[in-house]
């Protein structure tokens, strides 16, 4: 009976063991994160969340923090008038040692901004973990 217990209790160890292996555990995070009209190197400019036909691009900028290298940032840019949300761009970089700011931009399609609500997601190594939401009007 111990020996069919003994037996039992490793399986258990193993699968706890595999099901922890198989997920992704990360300690980074976003912070200081903004929507602006321009960049000044990697500090935001005009932070708002209302843009006119005519910006010339948006920005999401802010903070990576706890990220080892190796980690993958990644903005995806939706425009959220339609059923379901147009992608409109999306971009990615992985971080390096010592690098803890970001930006990433959409410029200007050749027919102007649509009117309308857009968002971006920002992501860590795949998973969405902030979306900032704006309009253009």
């Amino acid at each position: 009976m111990k020996k069919i217990r003994a037996i039992s209790s490793f399986a258990s160890l193993i699968m706890i063991v595999i099901i922890l292996s198989s997920c992704s555990f990360t300690t980074a995070n976003f912070s200081d994160v903004a929507i602006s009209s321009g960049m000044d190197g990697f500090t935001p400019v005009n932070v708002t969340n209302k843009f006119n036909v005519s910006s010339p691009a948006f920005y999401v900028s802010g903070n990576i923090n706890n990220a080892p290298d190796g980690t993958v940032i990644a903005a995806v840019w939706y425009y959220t008038e339609e059923d379901p949300d147009y992608l409109i761009d999306s971009s990615q970089y992985e971080v390096e040692d010592g690098v803890n700011t970001f930006y990433f931009t959409l410029s200007i399609p050749d027919n102007g901004w649509p009117l309308g609500t857009y968002a971006v997601d920002l992501m860590i190594d795949g998973e969405v973990v902030k979306t900032l939401s704006f309009t253009v009007e």
